[in-house]
């Protein structure tokens, strides 16, 4: 059979040819070739062509690192929040979604748990599992319990800006088991409002400071980066989204290189991305999975490493119900097992208008980066007004966007359910002094 060229089949279009036709779609209004994102404070044209690339400097795309350890899949763990205050009932729960598609099991624990109840009949080893501890004494109990030198199949969310202070004994086992033991909680920050560049400065600054803070105490860079994982929350931006996570690898990329790392694992970031609430309601639920499922899209394109998807109902008083667990986890289920995202590593890879995003928000991102740093620690007052400052600010701005309906949300501030539920907000909560937002609770 002969062989196709494709190059040679099709006409190929210059960038004035690609203006030309925009402008008689817009009715030749210059000023909707571009959109300007109020938001993210960035102006990107709605096409782009190779011929603009060509005179910018290289874009992030072409960095090392980009997917980190995704380089030949795009595999991701399915996950399943749990509270384990009631280890019987969250044991039952655990396993019988481990048997319907779960395999990352996301623990919400209480002091003095009781491990033997709580992981009966689980192999922790065959999935992935995080913990969330208020103190380093309930760590210390999981470590103690699972009496494992190695311990890569779980990671423990520390959030690095709570705490000033490592005991010696935590640092004595990292020293020789490194394991995933400190967050850089961005999600948090997200669900309060902050943009994507604030994210991304203030995920690369926590982890950071726990990087120098660590090589301090002793540890090498290796040992140190080894221990460092991140949470970002999922917001509605598609292509935003998207180019986060590639920008956030390869800035964390570029903070390692210049520790001169020896193990090229150290350049990779594990990332775990949480479909948060912000955007969700309980008026009009059926709007929550088209939502859930976008911002699922967007995330797994990036290429993340676990997923998260919030039942929309965990903000309410009722808490979570199992059927909305179960949707959450069926969307990650579609995509992988009949979308196939899990298949192409990289399917936006050299798009031009992903390398612009990118580009412009590692550019914001990094300066804010270089700002925070210039303080004295992540854990420092000051340090944390600051950021508290700009989250507020753009929290605010988000507000009043959604009341004015400059932006609109369809079943929140549009086209609004007729239908009347029962269910109710549970009180808000706090992150560094910041309300976590959700706005059909301001509509």
């Amino acid at each position: 059979m002969k062989k196709i060229n494709w190059d040679n089949e099709f006409n190929k279009h210059s960038l004035k040819d690609w203006e030309q036709k925009a402008l008689k779609e817009v009715k030749n209004d210059k000023s909707k070739l571009s959109n300007y994102d109020t938001i993210e404070e960035i102006k990107s044209p709605i096409f782009f062509h190779k011929e603009q690339k060509e005179t910018q400097n290289e874009s992030p795309g072409n960095f090392p690192y980009t997917r980190g350890y995704k380089s030949k899949a795009n595999s991701w763990t399915n996950g399943l929040i749990l509270d384990a205050t009631n280890e019987k009932i969250a044991n039952k729960k655990a396993l019988d979604f481990l048997m319907n598609g779960v395999d990352f099991l996301y623990f919400n624990t209480a002091s003095d748990t009781n491990w033997l109840d709580l992981f009966k009949e689980i192999e922790l080893k065959h999935i992935y599992s995080q913990f969330n501890f208020s103190s380093f004494e309930d760590s210390l109990s999981l470590i103690k319990h699972l009496q494992a030198d190695k311990l890569d199949y779980i990671a423990i969310n520390h959030d690095i800006i709570l705490y000033d202070s490592i005991p010696s004994e935590i640092l004595d086992f990292i020293k020789k088991s490194p394991f995933k033991i400190f967050l850089a909680n961005g999600y948090k920050l997200q669900q309060c409002g902050a943009n994507s560049w604030q994210e991304i400065a203030y995920i690369l600054s926590c982890s950071h400071e726990m990087l120098v803070n660590l090589m301090r105490q002793g540890l090498s860079v290796d040992q140190a980066a080894a221990c460092i994982h991140c949470s970002v929350g999922i917001g509605a931006n598609y292509f935003i989204e998207i180019a986060k996570i590639r920008t956030l690898r390869t800035l964390w990329s570029e903070i390692i290189k210049a520790y001169e790392p020896k193990d090229e694992k150290s350049y990779e970031f594990q990332i775990t991305a949480h479909i948060g609430l912000m955007n969700k309601s309980l008026k009009d639920p059926y709007t929550n999975i088209l939502r859930q499922t976008t911002e699922s899209m967007s995330a797994l394109i990036g290429g993340v490493n676990h997923l998260l998807i919030h039942p929309y109902d965990e903000m309410s008083t009722e808490g979570a119900s199992d059927f909305t667990t179960k949707i959450g986890i069926n969307i990650s289920l579609i995509l992988k097992e009949e979308s196939k995202f899990d298949i192409s590593k990289d399917p936006l890879g050299g798009s031009y208008l992903i390398e612009e995003l990118s580009e412009l928000l590692s550019n914001k991102a990094w300066r804010l980066f270089q700002q925070l740093d210039e303080f004295k620690c992540i854990m420092s007052d000051s340090k944390k007004q600051f950021i508290n400052d700009f989250v507020s600010k753009k929290a605010k701005q988000r507000l009043a966007e959604i009341n004015q309906q400059k932006r609109t949300l369809i079943g929140i501030n549009s086209f609004l359910n007729p239908e009347k539920l029962s269910k109710t907000k549970n009180k808000e909560t706090l992150y560094l002094g910041l309300k976590e937002l959700n706005y059909e609770s301001i509509c």
